[in-house]
């Protein structure tokens, strides 16, 4: 009974450690798409610019977007709206005259900067070098990934404390139990001779392998209930990577060792 009561704490956890995972995971690939736009003069010097642009606080990738590039953006962006093909496109660009883009830069950040404040601090910032004409970044996109964001960690923390609360305690609750089950037998063992210490050890490592097996298999049955949710979508990126899972098996074998070493420290 003990055993199966630990496989589906064991299972739940491992199920939340899952979808926390892929919480993230979605959270970091939209985030990503986060992008300053800063754009220069006619007669701005772009590698000077990069230079500078680099130096701030929280700067991934700094990418130049030149007038030539920024038109073929605009033609290809401009031919995919309904009912526009190449020709009306042809037509537009030729009533505009020459290329009215201008050079811009593309600005990617570091996931810890992709926060509201930081983004209009660095708007400031790029708005102060010389011949930036203007800086733009999808602000309410932002502000709506951080919120998400800041309120998923914060769910996250809370159940995961109450999910490490309800782990730990049903470990003591079943080695508790099994301890007092071969209490009488321990006792006796020591009459004849056999040390404190390699009874306490022989029940530790004896849980320690149990629940090593045990765990192992609650991430087996995690990826094939998973699977099956997932069907065909399912590949290894969106399940656990292999260092959460060792973590996993690791933690609930050293903890259920931990915990068997004090529940018999009265032997």
């Amino acid at each position: 009974m003990s055993k199966i009561l630990n496989f589906i704490v064991f299972l739940i956890v491992s199920f939340f450690i899952l979808i926390e995972f892929n919480g993230f995971l979605e959270i970091e690939r939209f985030s990503s798409r986060i992008k300053v736009r800063a754009f220069l003069a006619q007669d701005a010097n772009p590698n000077s610019l990069s230079l500078k642009i680099k130096k701030e606080e929280g700067i991934q990738e700094c990418t130049l977007i030149s007038k030539e590039k920024a038109l073929r953006e605009f033609k290809r962006g401009f031919t995919r709206l309904p009912g526009v093909g190449q020709e009306e496109s042809e037509v537009f660009l030729q009533e505009v005259g020459e290329n009215p883009f201008p050079a811009s830069f593309k600005i990617s950040l570091k996931s810890e900067y992709r926060n509201p404040a930081y983004l209009d601090s660095l708007k400031y910032s790029l708005m102060a070098l010389p011949r930036i004409n203007k800086v733009i970044y999808g602000k309410e996109w932002a502000q709506n990934i951080w919120t998400i964001s800041k309120y998923f960690r914060m769910a996250s923390y809370g159940i995961g404390g109450l999910l490490f609360f309800l782990f730990i305690f049903t470990l003591i609750i079943t080695l508790k139990q099994r301890f007092l089950i071969l209490k009488d037998r321990y006792k006796s063992l020591q009459e004849v001779g056999v040390s404190k210490w390699k009874l306490r050890l022989k029940f530790s490592l004896r849980n320690l392998i149990e629940n090593l097996v045990l765990s192992a298999l609650t991430i087996l049955a995690t990826y094939y209930i998973w699977s099956l949710l997932l069907l065909p979508r399912l590949n290894w990126s969106l399940f656990l990577p292999i260092n959460f899972i060792a973590t996993f098996i690791g933690g609930c074998g050293f903890l259920s060792f931990l915990i068997s070493l004090v529940i018999t420290r009265r032997i």
